[in-house]
């Protein structure tokens, strides 16, 4: 017997000592990652947009405890964080009262349909009710039946926290990010009752400006199981957060840094018990790198005042300010460009969120707000969404008609009210329908002064429709502009190509109707704001861009290049720097700006009221475009969008804006979002006085030129200037 537990001691000792020691030494240290910073983003000026602080995070390990106590743990951690007012990571997808499955975004389901969620408990059978699947985790979880039905789903969702990745006992799970000072400390003080629970301290996200530039910055959250495949080969793991909008998705890559590592030491309860210096051993493999610094084209005081001014602008259309009350008028968009570079300097989609709710774990209610389906704060409606253009389109028009030689600038029209070339389709000017009167005789200037739907029918007659959307293209209308963000919408071009698409026919009257920006023109707001830089431009296009450079942690600037070739991949589409030249006649152009003038310029004009005393000289063109959509609440029928683009100032252009307020109602009300945007890039502090010193009786005497609804159906198009 002797020998015998001699040769075993001999095994373990000297055969298969190096081995136990070596398991040892796993299981006592492990090498401890330092989370690197994000690169910073700033405006054009050096404003933070985006940063990091130094937080106190929760972290799990795996530990060798029994479930039943490590379910008593957790659900013992958990009442410690709710006490303290901490947020805990929830991505479980069941909610209670009632209970109810939600699988969302990055909830892969295979080639076969059967959720990777269900795989993930060895439940093959997902037709079973979310109440049966509810009671099936909870058996796979060892959850005593004792513990009430809420205890259950908070001791759920931190194991299906631990179970999404791969890791090994002494591997750290985050559960909770920037926890408070009371949390940490009485997780220290009572360490021997949560066994596997550390603290590490980490860089976190940080937006100093709240809701400002929102849609543009994006925000960040934790990378889930479908990005983590896509970034498998660039050193991300289950703990890392990603960018999921704006400028911190498309830049993910040269935002992210590069992690350090540290030695550290625990005991078997995976407490960390001893921390090592590893710097010293090789600089460059320990020591965390920041990512790169991004610096943004915006500018973020003009920011600021676009997003109060067309914040305060909805809420006056909505209550009646501008004498017409559109009170389903809740959302809109505005961009601001650098006519000469394509630089947006403001880009604004309201309403907008916060993106610091996202840094801790979005809860069940922040997520239930950001999902509102009338409001939609997560959509970025400035490259979005997409609008029927209404008037505003037409200087497509009619410089489609000049250049192909259907028109003279000289030439006159005389508006007869009612357009009886088609025996079956007769359109109206906005003018006959509100009050039988016509423009008389006008030229290209005049028409696109007055918004007169007969001229402009007339040119769609002899122009066409291909060579309209010849044109439309030529600006960038119906395409992506290859701004620097994720999600950017292309717009739809009218014409018999998409009707056919759509099982429809083209008809000659389409035709009329595209003329005037309706029919079935859809463009975003970033297109309207790059289409009219390059009319103001003399016919030179650039690509919208919001990035100015991106410098390293040593100060040292990337190379264009390298920023271009990874944003071609990530966006689809060539994103050159290389302007491009349209090869427009002078003298055309020349009387289409003459025209925008003369709207906020003349007295006729649908904008007079608003810059009639403004400083500045500005060209522009307000647009209604008629709505077919009906409030699913109430069944009534929407207000019209209301649009107003122009730039400035008109003798040396240096600044395009393209304003969209959707529902509401006129056109003309939009405008004083362009004003106040001009008046902060110029510099003008002092507030301008209205024509009559009323704000409201100014504008309404710029409407009452042509913002008239006409309720007499499509065919008549409400639309008018």
């Amino acid at each position: 017997m002797g020998i015998v537990i001699i040769a075993q001691l001999f095994n373990l000792q000297i055969i298969q000592g190096d081995q136990f020691r070596e398991s040892s030494q796993r299981r006592l240290f492990r090498d401890a990652e330092i989370k690197a910073p994000r690169g910073e983003i700033f405006d054009r000026n050096g404003v933070v947009l985006a940063t990091n602080r130094e937080a106190f995070n929760v972290e799990i390990m795996k530990t060798s405890v029994t479930p039943e106590n490590l379910n008593a743990m957790i659900l013992s951690l958990v009442k410690l964080l709710e006490k303290n007012g901490d947020k805990y990571h929830d991505n479980f997808p069941i909610s209670i009262n009632p209970i109810r499955l939600d699988l969302r975004d990055g909830d892969a389901v295979d080639s076969t349909g059967i959720h990777s969620f269900y795989e993930g408990f060895k439940i093959m059978n997902t037709k079973m009710s979310d109440v049966e699947l509810f009671k099936s985790i909870r058996h796979f979880y060892n959850i005593n039946d004792n513990v009430s039905t809420a205890d259950a789903r908070k001791i759920m969702a931190i194991r299906y926290e631990m179970g999404l990745q791969p890791l090994s006992p002494f591997d750290p799970v985050l559960i909770a990010v920037d926890v408070s000072k009371e949390t940490i400390a009485e997780i220290e003080e009572r360490h021997l009752d949560f066994p596997g629970v550390t603290i590490s301290v980490e860089p976190i996200r940080e937006y100093p400006n709240g809701l400002a530039g929102a849609h543009i910055i994006g925000y960040i959250g934790k990378i889930n199981e479908k990005e983590l495949k896509t970034y498998k080969n660039k050193n991300y793991d289950y703990n890392d957060v990603i960018g999921k909008s704006g400028v911190e998705k498309i830049f993910e890559e040269f935002l992210k840094g590069k992690d350090g590592i540290k030695k550290v030491q625990m005991d078997l309860n995976g407490r960390l018990t001893e921390e090592f210096d590893t710097s010293l051993s090789d600089s460059e493999k320990n020591t965390p790198q920041p990512g790169n610094n991004i610096y943004l084209t915006i500018d973020y005081k003009l920011q600021k005042v676009a997003e109060k001014s067309i914040e305060d602008t909805i809420k006056k259309i909505s209550t009646g300010g501008f004498k017409d009350k559109f009170d389903d008028s809740q959302t809109g968009a505005v961009v601001a460009i650098d006519i000469k570079t394509g630089e947006i300097l403001a880009m604004v989609s309201y309403p907008a969120y916060n993106p610091t709710v996202f840094v801790k774990g979005v809860t069940k209610k922040d997520w239930d707000n950001l999902m509102d389906k009338e409001l939609t704060p997560l959509r970025n409606r400035a490259i979005q969404g997409v609008y029927s253009p209404g008037s505003t389109f037409k200087m497509v028009t009619a410089m489609a008609a000049l250049e192909e030689g259907k028109i003279t600038a000289g030439d006159r029209i005389v508006d007869e009210g009612v357009y009886k070339r088609y025996k079956d389709y007769q359109p109206k000017c906005w003018i006959w329908s509100s009050s039988h009167s016509t423009h008389g005789a006008v030229n290209v200037t005049k028409a696109i002064q007055v918004s007169c739907n007969y001229y402009f029918y007339e040119m769609g007659y002899r122009t066409g429709i291909d060579n309209i959307n010849k044109y439309a293209r030529m600006f960038g209308l119906g395409n992506e502009t290859g701004v620097e963000l994720p999600g950017e919408s292309k717009g739809v071009l009218a014409g018999p190509e998409y009707k056919k698409s759509r099982g429809d026919k083209w008809y000659p009257g389409n035709t009329l109707q595209a003329a005037i920006g309706q029919s079935d023109y859809l463009f975003t707001p970033v297109q309207m704001a790059n289409y009219i830089a390059t009319l103001a431009d003399g016919g030179i296009r650039n690509r919208p861009h919001i990035s100015e450079k991106i410098v390293n942690w040593k100060g040292e600037l990337i190379n264009r290049k390298d920023i271009n070739s990874l944003l071609s991949a990530k966006l689809g589409i060539d994103t050159k720097d290389e302007p491009e030249m349209l090869n427009l006649d002078d003298k055309y152009l020349k009387y289409v700006l003459m025209g925008m003038e003369s709207v906020t310029g003349d007295a006729g004009g649908t904008a007079y009221g608003t810059f009639a005393n403004f400083p500045i000289k500005v060209a522009g063109k307000t647009g209604t475009a008629q709505v077919r959509e009906y409030n699913k609440n109430t069944g009534k029928k929407k207000s019209d969008n209301a649009w107003f683009v122009g730039f400035a100032p008109y003798d040396n252009p240096k600044i395009a804006v393209a304003v969209i307020i959707e529902n509401g109602g006129h056109g003309a009300y939009t405008a004083p979002v362009a004003k106040d945007i001009f008046a902060e890039y110029f510099g003008l502090n002092k507030p301008q006085i209205p024509v009559d010193g009323n704000p409201a009786d100014a504008i309404q005497q710029g409407t009452n030129q042509g913002d008239i609804l006409n309720s007499k159906g499509f065919e008549e198009i409400s639309e008018i200037r």
